[in-house]
């Protein structure tokens, strides 16, 4: 595994050369996996879900759904931009489902969701994208469901 100050490292150069999917598809295809495991947000989503609908948006290679408790959600979706992340979180996730999709281009049709995840990838998009994005996400919801968005602050 990668030092996690190197994958950021890593990150920001592909944000910054807008590389996109290419520039993820190089970092998850040499085993770097800028994010990785967040215990504390599986916890907090064990806490708001149970037996529900999850939509995660930069799901990278699938490891939130492995660090969930079984009986927190009865469908999980996972979108990435990177293909080889995609792939790599279906072979790890068999029970989940994966998309490679940009979460600007996402159109949810299987309403309502519990719950839907944008971990360390809102900054990618232009304002109006995000917005636009917020206002699908929103729209997505079943009464009572939320979403959360995190955001990498280094400092």
């Amino acid at each position: 595994m990668i030092p996690k100050t190197f994958a950021r490292v890593l990150s920001f150069i592909v944000r910054s050369l807008g590389f996109k999917q290419a520039g993820w598809n190089i970092l998850f295809r040499a085993g770097i996996s800028y994010g990785g495991p967040s215990p504390l947000l599986a916890e907090f989503v064990s806490t708001q879900v149970k037996a529900g609908f999850i939509v995660e948006h930069g799901c990278g290679n699938g490891s939130l759904p492995r660090q969930l408790k079984p009986e927190t959600f009865a469908r999980y979706v996972g979108y990435d931009i990177s293909a080889e992340a995609v792939l790599q979180a279906k072979k790890a996730n068999p029970n989940c489902e994966f998309y490679c999709q940009p979460m600007e281009a996402w159109q949810d049709e299987s309403k309502p969701v519990d719950l839907i995840i944008c971990k360390e990838v809102a900054y990618y998009l232009s304002e109006a994208d995000l917005r636009a994005f917020i206002q699908r996400a929103l729209a997505a919801l079943k009464p009572g469901g939320r979403v959360i968005i995190t955001i990498h602050d280094p400092e």
